[in-house]
């Protein structure tokens, strides 16, 4: 592993684990929040080397845990699957017997430096047991330091955040986001939706230019049609379903937000928010996309249809940048609904978008937040 540098324009985060390191008095967890993408995981990189003053790939005394999904018996993370050619087609948790690698890993002292160093890359994504065994670790650490990497601490349970020290990682303007991803893909600044879609995040505009180039062409010319018949309908719900299951989210992500950009309909927006929901609950696929498309025929996106292109590989800048790989080796998919800044790409005011998502306030207090009924909806 090369030297790792700390991530572009997070100063303030920096500082603070830098002052911690220099004065000794590192926290025994923290708390890596923020927008997926913009370096969290670079940063948890940086600091592991820092700490544990190594360039290998790999090291005794670090632990790296990620969500996984299971097939045939046998879990994966999203690159493992990548590099074995397989698709997930239901989302991804980190399972107990993940977090128990922890309690061996801290059993024994470390090896080759004066602590161990556990990192928890989609904390969100714990299941229940695996959040209350983490809980019983974070009261008695030993000699570890543990980093939590989540979008935001709200998804985690309040003893376990009462624990961790937070460490907050912003969005980062349009100037900065532009430097970044202009080395590794300079072709990606020619569509500005996906810049916008990005909303301040390097690592969700380099999945953004990945993702739209897994859609395949068929599906992309139905969506930007501003007219599809029902049979039209059903039969991109069924090309769409055949999408791995993170190809799937990041689809339903970027035609929310365009539809958002284009209307600002708060209803519009709530189906989508529904249809997410139903897809995280392992609902028949096809059937929820039968439901979503057939309730907007007339609705005309703008999806590029971009070709292969020679991008380059991710330099250290980018490499370690989520939104979890859901999709690719750097970036992860948003698998909790995503907060959008506002449509001025790079602001930091809060708009109405921003303010559905994270359940601030809502724009119609009749409009129903829970589950619809609709038949479908079928446990797993």
């Amino acid at each position: 592993m090369s030297v790792v540098k700390p991530p572009i324009g997070q100063s303030s985060a920096i500082t603070q684990l830098q002052a911690a390191i220099t004065q000794n008095r590192l926290a025994p967890a923290y708390l890596f929040t923020g927008f997926d993408g913009v370096g969290r995981k670079l940063a948890a990189q940086w600091l592991s080397q820092q700490l544990l003053c190594h360039q290998d790939a790999t090291h005794p005394d670090i632990l790296w845990i990620e969500p996984t999904f299971t097939k045939d018996g046998h879990q994966y993370t999203h690159s493992e699957a990548e590099r074995n050619g397989l698709t997930a087609k239901s989302r991804s948790q980190i399972r107990i017997d993940q977090i128990r690698q922890i309690i061996t890993l801290l059993q024994q002292p470390p090896l080759l430096a004066s602590r161990s160093l556990v990192v928890i890359d989609g904390a969100e994504t714990m299941t229940e047991a695996a959040a209350n065994t983490l809980l019983k670790i974070l009261e008695e650490p030993g000699r570890a330091t543990l980093i939590l990497i989540t979008p935001t601490s709200n998804h985690l349970l309040p003893t376990i955040r009462s624990r961790c020290q937070t460490i907050h990682f912003k969005r980062l303007p349009f100037e900065l986001l532009t430097q970044v991803v202009q080395g590794p893909c300079p072709e990606l600044l020619k569509h500005p939706d996906l810049i916008r879609f990005a909303q301040g995040s390097p690592g969700r505009a380099i999945a953004a230019w990945k993702n739209a180039q897994q859609i395949p062409t068929t599906i992309i010319h139905m969506l930007n049609r501003s007219d599809r018949p029902i049979w039209d309908c059903l039969s991109l719900s069924q090309q769409i379903q055949a999408l791995d299951f993170s190809l799937q989210l990041w689809l339903l992500n970027f035609l929310q937000f365009q539809s958002w950009q284009q209307s600002r309909c708060s209803k519009i927006f709530h189906q989508f928010e529904k249809t997410r929901t139903y897809l995280s609950q392992h609902c028949q696929a096809q059937m929820v996309w039968d439901w979503l498309l057939t309730s907007l025929p007339k609705t005309q996106w703008q999806l590029p249809a971009i070709m292969q292109s020679p991008c380059q590989h991710l330099s250290s800048q980018m490499a370690s940048l989520p939104e979890s790989e859901v999709a690719t080796k750097s970036v992860s998919v948003v698998q909790q609904p995503t907060a959008e800044p506002s449509t001025e790409f790079g602001g930091r005011q809060t708009d109405l978008f921003e303010a559905i998502v994270l359940n601030k306030q809502s724009p119609n207090p009749s409009i129903d937040y829970g589950n619809s009924s609709s038949s479908f909806v079928q446990s797993h």
